[in-house]
């Protein structure tokens, strides 16, 4: 597939899924779902998602560090999870020079008009209150799961989870020696942790009714992409999981 149709393709894609003029939209993403075997991809696809959301429109991307080595110092401008960021997350950071918040274990790298929000909020922590997820809610985000499913992608459960301070999960304190202006310095960072042998599996709940009613999807080669407002969303689960507070569990 050539340039332009490979472009067209993004497009049309885009169009399905009703992506608008001004839209805030946090993106988790496999792009392999696309089909398209192309180094500039990842190039296409944002440049064409920054084009139609607009200079008053915001998008943010996940880059994580859920696996960060805590007995080395963690550098925000240089480092990141290589192996559970996706292709579309590490190309975005490398190359556009977004800002990147201050969470330590779920960052997220932002560019657009509500930069500024991110930037107030000096929150290290990955969950609950002045957390990236709380900006999300409140400023009309949309979640995009593009060419991915919940599964694989919908982190605002686990923002859910600790607010729900669910039981398969007991709080950490993590150590963690971090990189900023220049100076090493040590954070203690509250994390609740699974517990041994649990499993989630987070399409039980964005495949129900409820949910499936509120989500737009549309079809790749190899698999879909969903969205859905982020309001919305949140309200829905949580009244299912304040009724059934195991559904996120396998």
């Amino acid at each position: 597939m050539n340039k332009s149709n490979t472009k067209k393709y993004i497009l049309n894609h885009f169009k399905k899924l009703n992506l608008r003029k001004n839209d805030n939209l946090i993106i988790h993403s496999d792009i392999t779902s696309f089909g398209v075997y192309n180094s500039n991809l990842p190039k296409y696809i944002l440049d064409l998602l920054i084009k139609i959301v607009g200079p008053h429109g915001t998008i943010a991307l996940p880059l994580y560090n859920t696996e960060l080595d805590k007995s080395k110092v963690f550098n925000p401008l240089k480092d990141y999870g290589k192996k559970e960021n996706s292709i579309l997350s590490k190309f975005f950071f490398k190359n556009y020079k977004p800002y990147r918040t201050h969470s330590i274990l779920h960052s997220h790298l932002v560019k657009g008009s509500l930069v500024k929000k991110f930037r107030e909020k000096n929150n290290y922590h990955s969950f609950g209150k002045n957390s990236d997820f709380e900006i999300f809610h409140n400023n009309n985000f949309k979640l995009l799961l593009l060419g991915c499913d919940a599964k694989q992608g919908c982190t605002y459960l686990h923002h859910i989870e600790d607010e729900f301070n669910v039981n398969y999960r007991y709080e950490k304190i993590l150590d963690i020696k971090i990189i900023e202006n220049k100076k090493k310095k040590l954070r203690k960072l509250k994390y609740n942790v699974r517990k041994k042998n649990v499993l989630l599996n987070f399409n039980k709940i964005f495949f129900l009714k409820k949910v499936k009613k509120i989500t737009i999807n549309a079809n790749l080669k190899f698999g879909k992409s969903y969205l859905v407002n982020l309001k919305e969303f949140d309200k829905v689960c949580r009244k299912i999981i304040n009724k059934r507070p195991n559904i996120l569990l396998k």
